[in-house]
């Protein structure tokens, strides 16, 4: 391989539609030894008011979610800065798109324009070396997998329920292997299921916009840890798993007031600084 091949030919950005039927861009880039490394960006359909901005069209079509705008910024001011830089320069590549956008918040070229580059880059670099993906990035610590999340009932922004918090999770830590981290969850969600009907009847089976259950007689987030906890230990795992959460708390955050309102906790807001003091205590009964 020449050195030159592993230059950046160029960087095309596209519309296409992701698996919500929302567009997203997404991005080839191909090296000057006709590799190609095509990744999109991913969206949520809740986002926090820190994370990066979304450059999207706001016109008619696709109810202004379209992003033409960001494949144009891709092809029109990201490829001629990346034209010629080697491929697997990451830190270089996205410092130097970091410093051509020169926002805090990624407004001008778009978060999703730059995640979506640094990503067929990353993926363009390691087709190059002739590496898998998770190999080029994790380097020596590619066999080491995370512990996973089970996202087990939702709210939220992600299900037409009264739960406030968005994501009620479960991590099995007392697992061995991944393996079995996912034969664990996986036992553990079709056990909540079979729970939830019993306990809420068969609309209980209802799937929130990610997957994970979303019954509507659900109110109170303890009473679903609660019944995630059972499903836990009436699977054999009491001492295996943790509960986790990702409350998306900016959704119910008052700017105005500056407190946080929590459906059925209580008849009153909570400061940040009294997070501490909520008791929501969880024991498995």
């Amino acid at each position: 391989m020449h050195m030159t091949d592993l230059e950046i030919k160029s960087v095309r950005g596209r519309e296409i539609l992701d698996c919500r039927g929302d567009p997203t861009v997404e991005v080839d880039v191909i090296t000057e030894g006709g590799v190609l490394g095509r990744a999109d960006a991913p969206a949520g359909r809740s986002r926090g008011r820190y994370e990066a901005f979304e450059l999207r069209d706001r016109e008619a079509r696709y109810r202004g979610l379209g992003v033409r705008k960001a494949a144009s910024v891709i092809n029109e001011k990201i490829s001629p800065l990346l034209k010629g830089v080697d491929v697997t320069s990451q830190r270089e590549i996205d410092r130097m798109m970091i410093n051509l956008d020169g926002t805090a918040d990624k407004s001008s070229l778009g978060g999703n324009s730059m995640v979506a580059v640094s990503i067929a880059v990353a993926r363009a670099a390691a087709n190059s070396l002739s590496l898998p993906l998770y190999r080029y990035v994790g380097g020596s610590n590619a066999s080491v997998l995370p512990v996973p999340m089970f996202l087990y009932i939702c709210g939220g922004k992600l299900a037409a329920t009264d739960l406030t918090f968005q994501e009620f999770n479960a991590m099995p830590i007392g697992a061995s292997s991944f393996a079995e981290a996912m034969q664990m969850g996986s036992e553990v969600y079709h056990l909540l299921g079979e729970m939830l009907a019993e306990k809420y009847g068969k609309y209980s089976l209802n799937t929130g916009d990610e997957g994970s259950f979303s019954p509507p007689a659900l109110e109170d987030p303890v009473d679903a840890y609660q019944i995630i906890l059972s499903a836990i230990e009436k699977a054999g795992y009491r001492d295996d798993f943790i509960l986790a959460m990702d409350a998306a708390a900016t959704h119910f955050y008052n700017s105005k007031t500056g407190k946080y309102h929590f459906h059925l906790i209580s008849s009153r807001s909570y400061e940040s600084s009294e997070f501490a003091c909520c008791d929501l205590a969880l024991p498995i009964q």
